[in-house]
This record gives structure tokens, sequence and C-alpha cells, in this order.
């Protein structure tokens, strides 16, 4: 597992060898541009997004831990929360084995991460895209 990690590491990193070549199409010099000066603001932002969406794999493994399969353990809690980022989870399970956190923790989580982080981060490229442009 450890050599396939090395692998798909490899193989993302290799393909950020492709844009060595994009002075080959001019239309895409500009999406060049904005990745490379939204790069530092990004990963920032992700630094702060982790701090969050960890926050919410802990909460969520204390709170749901004894009634949930899908938060038995931390990294399963993990996820979860990203299936839950895509509409794949069950939320009225964990609504029903906890009447009082499980509705403050979805909710909050729908709002914040769903609605909040992932918008500023879309925000942040746009900016960037417009002030290249």
């Amino acid at each position: 597992q450890i050599a396939r990690g090395f692998e798909s590491i490899a193989l993302f990193l290799g393909y950020f060898q492709v844009f060595k070549y994009y002075g080959l199409f001019p239309q895409s010099h500009s999406v060049w541009l904005t990745v490379a000066n939204s790069t530092p603001i990004l990963l920032s932002f992700l630094v702060f997004f982790l701090c969050i969406f960890i926050g919410f794999a802990i909460f969520g493994h204390v709170i749901f831990a004894k009634h949930l399969v899908d938060f038995k353990s931390f990294m399963t809690s993990i996820s979860t929360l990203l299936q839950y980022v895509y509409g794949d989870i069950n939320a009225a399970n964990g609504i029903e084995a906890e009447p009082f956190w499980g509705p403050l923790f979805f909710g909050s989580y729908a709002f914040i991460v769903n609605l909040m982080l992932y918008n500023c981060g879309i925000s942040i490229i746009f900016f960037t895209y417009s002030a290249i442009i």
C-alpha cells in the first residue's frame, strides 16, 4: 500500500510536467497564470480548511461512534464526511441516534463546509483569475 501511495504521488507530480508545454496553447496561458498566482493563497486556505474538517471528523467520531458504523474510527469519520459533501450519506440515522447533537452536527457541517468554505475557495480562484485578465 505504501508503494501504491508513492506511485500515485509520482503520477500526480508527473501530471504537472504537462504544464511546461503550456506555451504551445496560448489560450491555456491565463489558466496557468491563475493557478500559479493563487497557489500560495490556496495552500494557506487548504490548511485552514483541513483544521476545520478534521475538527468536524473528531467531533463526529466522539458523538456517533457508539451508534453509527460510519463513525466507528477516525478514518471512517473522515471518509463519511467526504461522502457527505457529495450527498452520499444518510444523516437521518445520525439525527435519530443523537436527537440533540445530530441536527446540530450535520446542520453546522453542511453550512460551514459545504456552503462557506467551498465558496471561499472558488472565490479565491475567481478573484485571482479576474486580476490576471
